[in-house]
């Protein structure tokens, strides 16, 4: 248990966590990106439809 212990400490030290921080961000920086997206795309759709009924 403590040989484990130390193995992932070591690991934590050579910089794999900032790797994995830099990994998460740039997942949730595109998850932001999609949602956005998709917002717009929605908003957009929406805005059509009013100028529609508008027009009618």
């Amino acid at each position: 248990m403590k040989i484990k212990l130390k193995l992932c400490q070591k690991s934590k030290k050579s910089g794999f966590t900032l790797l994995e921080t830099i990994i998460t961000i740039g997942i949730t920086c595109l998850t932001c990106m999609m949602i956005f997206s998709t917002l717009q795309i929605v908003w957009k759709i929406n805005a059509n439809e009013t100028k529609n009924d508008r027009l009618q």
